[in-house]
């Protein structure tokens, strides 16, 4: 038997939670590929909005194009979804309201992960005070009360 949605949602939707849906960036062709995405917000469960990363396997590329500080580095062996080693820019996190969530279970568009390990999460957090792609607010959803914010773009 099928959990609801919204149960569903409530097991993704946790500090740290993650999913895999197809997504195609950009210009990338050859259609949606699978992507790991992760919600990095302190109280995911009280916001309306969450802040997500996606995983990439292109870590040179992404070395050579980024501020070093909004990347970070997960092995297989510090979080077994992932397939391969990959790199998570903090500099691309997005806001998405909370509902796409229910929207894409419902759909079939998501498979729930296990959330990450709080190693992993405490690191992707200290990348996010670096991002320039976040204003404050939408820091604060990450960071809380721990709000040591770069203020410069890097």
């Amino acid at each position: 038997m099928d959990l609801p949605p919204e149960i569903v949602a409530k097991q993704v939707t946790v500090p740290g939670g993650a999913y895999r849906k197809f997504h195609e960036y950009g210009t990338e062709g050859g259609g949606p590929k699978p992507r790991f995405f992760f919600i990095l917000n302190k109280s995911p469960e009280n916001d309306k909005d969450l802040i997500i990363v996606t995983s990439t396997t292109q870590i040179s590329s992404r070395y050579k194009a980024r501020y070093y500080k909004v990347l970070v580095r997960v092995s297989p062996n510090e979080y077994n979804s992932l397939p391969e080693e990959s790199l998570i820019d903090c500099n691309s996190a997005e806001k998405i309201p909370k509902s796409n969530i229910v929207n894409w279970i419902k759909d079939q568009k998501i498979t729930p992960l296990p959330p990450l390990p709080d190693s992993v999460l405490n690191r992707l957090r200290d990348a996010i005070k670096h991002s320039s792609n976040l204003n404050t607010k939408e820091k604060r959803l990450v960071l809380g009360s721990d709000m040591n914010i770069e203020q410069e773009s890097q």
